[in-house]
């Protein structure tokens, strides 16, 4: 019979994102929720840089992608480069350890934003729960298609 550890509850002042996989896997601490916030900094560490995010909300995502999508007879088309970009500049609110092609270190500037490699942006987009706009993203670069996608949903009703 397995004897197993008793752990002790989380406290105030925990710093819940950095609960080890192993506690939440046998459902030790479980992770509470945790409010989307302004005041939220997230490291994310992708290829050796360091990139410093904040959550999006989710009325803060529909009010982006509604400035993305035009709507015409034909349906929906939403735009996600545009989409993307808005995303990103909302999101990153800086970075660590990016360097330029020779190697020098540049600070954050959120207009060097677009000049991110692409995976890089992708990574970015899935780390902030934008899984499904990183995921279009990905399909147009590898179909060499442009990112922006239309549905044919119609404005009026079936």
């Amino acid at each position: 019979m397995e004897v197993e550890e008793e752990q002790e509850p989380i406290k105030d002042g925990v710093d819940v994102h950095r609960l080890n996989s192993r506690e939440l896997e046998k459902g030790e601490n479980k992770m509470p929720v945790v409010l989307v916030s302004e005041k939220e900094k997230i490291r994310f560490l992708y290829k050796g840089s360091v990139f410093i995010l904040r959550r999006v909300s989710s009325s803060q995502k529909a009010s982006m992608r509604s400035r993305a999508t035009t709507i015409t007879r034909k349906g929906e088309h939403t735009d996600n480069d545009q989409l993307a970009e808005e995303l990103l500049e909302y999101a990153v609110l800086g970075w660590e350890n990016v360097v330029n092609y020779s190697g020098k270190i540049i600070p954050f500037v959120p207009s060097l934003l677009p000049a991110l490699p692409d995976d890089t942006k992708i990574s970015i987009l899935e780390h902030i729960d934008e899984s499904e706009i990183a995921i279009e993203i990905k399909k147009g670069k590898e179909l060499g298609e442009s990112e922006t996608t239309s549905s044919s949903k119609s404005s009026t009703p079936a």
